[in-house]
């Protein structure tokens, strides 16, 4: 788990206490849609898995280019999970 005093640790912290059915909202084709907390969580695992095998580790700059968008929140926390930095190109 990192640091209490992180972005990471917080968001942790808020799924656990929260476990909201609406942790993440976005505008689909035609209505908003909800990722729940559980789910959310799982994702942002799975990405830092994913860097973690790529090599990505604490100290590292990782690059984002992508447009707004659900993912874009997934890979900045699991990014920030690792320890590594994140460098937003929009």
């Amino acid at each position: 788990m990192p640091d209490a005093n992180t972005i990471p640790a917080c968001l942790l912290g808020a799924l656990e206490r929260y476990a909201n059915p609406r942790a993440q909202m976005f505008r689909g084709a035609n209505t908003w849609e909800s990722v729940p907390a559980q789910e959310m969580l799982r994702r942002v695992a799975g990405v830092a898995k994913g860097l973690e095998e790529m090599g990505i580790r604490a100290g590292d700059r990782v690059a984002i280019f992508a447009p707004n968008c659900p993912e874009w929140h997934i890979a900045d926390f699991a990014i920030q999970g690792l320890g590594a930095v994140t460098v937003p190109i929009y």
